[in-house]
């Protein structure tokens, strides 16, 4: 399995009430590893800043392209309320699972005393539906009474959401699919990135970012959004690519740019469009892909850099 395959999911928190969810579905479409993350809170929802009306949440995991990836993240009492299969976030969490999305479940099980066995219950009653807990100091028990569910996976989140950076990065829990956590944002994510891929040492993971998406009035910044994707692929594509492929990539670009074919081997075409930097149209034709227009100034940047 390569690195790009071995990140899974970039989450991105917060969307809100004023995201514009056609430019959301279209940052999907140029960066199909992005899961964007909704927040819900019985007694937060609908008043202004990351929580958004439950009637945008409906209508978002209702409207938008099933390519677009969502997760649910609960929290405070619509947790409790979840277990006890309260109505409106019954059915929120049902129309994240019809169009296959994940739920995360915030809490602090020190302080709240989830109930456990309702909790396994609810893994068992949705077994296609992945279901995220924060693992930290205070949930620490939390994965190992849950574990046994081929659908759970863990979050590793020290801070419990409130976006305090990390100075090391754990390795992941035996057995789960685990994602990273904790002040991650367009400043920090390149070199984050590496110490989190180094951390999870070869296995599946995500990572998760919430607080430095947010302007200084509390709304979601596409912009940012944009940014820390475009941060990560770069990272991915730099550590995965061979000083050959980033010169090919960049060579195929400038042959599109003269319009005169190109002049790359067609194996190494291949080798490019394994990567989902070109497609290939058929009858000897390729095109770039927008992750390699995204990317192509760092490639470029990268073979200066080697020179």
């Amino acid at each position: 399995m390569t690195t790009h395959q071995l990140l899974t999911h970039i989450t991105l928190t917060g969307v809100d009430d004023h995201t514009n969810l056609a430019e959301l579905a279209n940052l999907s479409e140029r960066f199909p590893l992005v899961e964007w993350g909704f927040l819900y809170s019985p007694k937060r929802q609908g008043h202004g800043g990351r929580y958004p009306s439950v009637a945008t949440l409906l209508n978002a995991f209702r409207t938008l392209p099933d390519t677009v990836r969502v997760a649910l993240h609960v929290c405070g009492a619509g947790v409790p309320n979840l277990l006890a299969n309260e109505a409106e976030v019954t059915g929120l969490v049902e129309a994240v699972a019809a169009r296959g999305g994940r739920v995360q479940l915030n809490f602090s099980q020190s302080q709240d005393g989830i109930d456990l066995d309702a909790l396994s219950t609810l893994l068992d009653r949705y077994p296609s539906l992945k279901v995220i807990t924060q693992h930290n100091d205070a949930n620490e028990g939390v994965w190992k009474r849950l574990c046994g569910h081929a659908n759970y996976v863990a979050l590793f989140d020290s801070s419990g959401g409130r976006g305090v950076e990390r100075s090391a990065w754990p390795a992941p829990l035996h057995g789960i699919h685990c994602g990273y956590a904790g002040g991650l944002g367009p400043d920090n994510l390149a070199m984050k990135l590496t110490r989190i891929r180094a951390a999870a040492s070869g296995h599946p993971h995500w990572i998760d970012m919430e607080g430095k998406l947010r302007t200084e009035d509390d709304t979601f910044d596409l912009q940012r959004a944009e940014a820390c994707l475009l941060e990560a692929m770069i990272s991915l594509c730099l550590d995965w690519m061979s000083p050959e492929e980033v010169r090919a990539a960049v060579r195929f670009c400038e042959t599109c740019d003269d319009d005169e074919g190109y002049d790359v081997p067609r194996a190494m075409m291949k080798r490019l469009e394994a990567l989902g930097l070109v497609a290939d149209k058929k009858f000897g034709r390729f095109e770039q892909t927008s992750l390699l227009l995204d990317i192509r100034e760092a490639l470029e940047a990268e073979i200066t850099a080697a020179s």
